[in-house]
């Protein structure tokens, strides 16, 4: 283990956390003394960031929070519950992978990680990057709701696409949403142009020209013409401008979001707003 941890930024960071998922957790060396039970525990704290950056005493920080999460809460297991990042534009570019790992990860390993959502939709500060008080309370509400549903042993996932299926110049996306029906807003996430929704293949052959959400949590896009390039996707809320600050008129952004009528400790609305993402086109 590193005798002392090194700064990283967040992106770098996330990468790093989910490939040590990938490659299975640190076992507990033999100065953290961990309870049969406890292994549950202690793979999901330790998988939370890269494996070089455990410290001798942030291992037993680990092994004292895995004794006592699972003396309070009694659970085989506790996943964590993560957000995706969104104001990756800050830093000069217009796409990112981190967001479509950490949904990815949720996808593939429920038991493990839950994706709360995006936060595009949050209040941040002038800089586009960090959150204001505001913002912060609408995070916790995010966090609170799905936090809520794996207490309650009940299965999470927010607003995302399930399928996506052209046939000729339409392409029709299936939704998930935790509560109610897909919507379009665009009073509280202005619209960057066909409602955060484009066409990728190999050869740009083909853009969106318009977006209809329909009463059935799916949405069709029409298509310029019918696509030739290989490979094709659909992006959503998965590209901005470069150098654009975060947030839900400037960064990397969509307009759909589910029909939640749950409210924060303001008394304000909050709703699971659509991840960012990119799904193959069948």
């Amino acid at each position: 283990m590193t005798a002392k941890r090194s700064r990283s930024d967040s992106a770098t960071s996330a990468v790093a956390a989910m490939r040590a998922a990938g490659v299975g957790p640190i076992k507990a060396p033999k100065f953290v003394n961990l309870r049969p039970g406890d292994k549950p525990f202690w793979d999901s704290i330790v998988r939370a960031r890269a494996r070089d950056s455990w410290t001798d005493s942030d291992l037993v920080l680990a092994g004292n929070l895995t004794t006592d999460i699972g003396a309070i809460s009694g659970q085989p297991n506790i996943p964590l519950v993560l957000c995706q990042m969104s104001s990756w534009t800050t830093k000069n570019v217009t796409t990112s992978y981190v967001p479509h790992e950490q949904l990815q990860a949720a996808l593939e390993n429920p038991t493990k990680f839950i994706c709360a959502g995006p936060k595009y939709w949050l209040d941040y500060h002038t800089d586009g990057v960090h959150l204001t008080g505001k913002g912060s309370v609408q995070l916790g509400a995010m966090h609170r709701a799905a936090a809520a549903a794996v207490i309650a042993r009940k299965t999470w996932l927010p607003t995302y696409c399930t399928k996506a299926v052209r046939s000729g110049v339409v392409v029709t996306l299936s939704f998930h949403t935790p509560v109610g029906a897909l919507v379009r807003d665009t009073a509280n996430v202005t619209d960057p142009g066909n409602l955060g929704l484009r066409w990728i293949d190999s050869t740009s052959s083909a853009t969106v020209l318009s977006a209809q959400v329909n009463g059935n949590n799916t949405v069709t896009l029409t298509l310029s013409g019918v696509p030739t390039g290989s490979n094709p996707r659909v992006g959503i809320a998965d590209v901005g401008i470069s150098g654009a600050l975060g947030g839900p008129t400037t960064g990397p952004r969509s307009c759909l979001r589910d029909s939640n009528t749950e409210l924060d400790v303001f008394g304000n609305p909050f709703y699971n707003w659509a991840c960012h993402q990119i799904i193959s086109v069948e």
